[in-house]
């Protein structure tokens, strides 16, 4: 975290905060570009849904999991897979608007916008227990002895 220097009040950046940084940039860098390339897939979108308007908000909600994604590679796979999954969950209502032919206003985007923000809620409550949550091995959900699996 930055801290301001005992010494003349100069700020001091640490380390840590570099590394964050380097998230940041990444994560917009890769979102920017996204996200143009969505605006610009507007007209072909709406050619094969027959609604206009999905291209922007697509390419940033992709373009954002997968910036996330790309940006946790340097702090390892588990943060990589878990930004990059929660990154995509909001897109699902987009998803399921887009593909019903709606356009985004109206009661469209009031149930998307209501979904992706109940999902941030979600968010910050289960990071309050994320703690007590068991690391779950895939043997621990379907061991290797389990006769259902002879012949296998």
């Amino acid at each position: 975290m930055p801290y301001y220097d005992d010494r003349g009040g100069a700020i001091a950046i640490s380390g840590e905060t570099l590394r964050w940084a380097r998230f940041g940039v990444i994560d917009n860098g890769v979102l920017i570009i996204s996200a143009l390339a969505g605006i610009s897939l507007d007209d072909w979108l709406a050619g094969k849904i027959g609604v206009a308007g999905y291209g922007a908000i697509v390419g940033a909600g992709v373009g954002n999991a997968i910036s996330d994604a790309v940006a946790g590679l340097p702090e390892g796979g588990a943060a990589d897979l878990g930004v990059g999954l929660g990154a995509m969950l909001p897109v699902i209502p987009v998803a399921v608007a887009m593909f019903t032919g709606r356009k985004l206003e109206g009661g469209t985007a009031w149930a998307v916008g209501l979904s992706s923000a109940g999902l941030v809620g979600l968010a910050f409550w289960r990071r309050e227990r994320d703690d007590a949550l068991p690391e779950i091995a895939v043997n621990d959900i379907w061991p290797e002895d389990d006769p259902r699996l002879a012949g296998t």
